[in-house]
């Protein structure tokens, strides 16, 4: 978490998200690949985020459905709208991505 400060010291208005990458079982001979909805790491991801970054710099969103998750800087004139955006990126990204089983 020291890479948020010193982001944000460099670009005052910068906001933070992530995609939990899904864990693959080579052990498994069918090489199970776990779901994309609310995967082991986005859970893990999600609490971390919740229990050491507060409100007051940050609008926090989940996208479970992803395993992806966003901080928006409060600084920005619409919080909304740059929330907007960003799903609107992640939507155009994650269409391909497989839900391999």
């Amino acid at each position: 978490m020291l890479l948020i400060p010193k982001f944000l010291e460099l670009h005052p208005r910068c906001s933070f998200a992530l995609c939990s990458s899904r864990t693959i079982d080579f052990a498994n001979p069918n090489k199970l690949t776990e779901a994309i909805k609310e995967n082991q790491r986005f859970r893990v991801y999600s609490r971390f985020i919740q229990d050491r970054i507060g409100n007051k710099t940050f609008t926090h969103f989940e996208y479970p459905d992803i395993s992806s998750y966003l901080l928006v800087n409060n600084s920005n004139k619409n919080v909304e709208q740059t929330e907007r955006k960003i799903s609107e990126m992640f939507s155009r990204t994650y269409v391909t991505v497989p839900d391999i089983q």
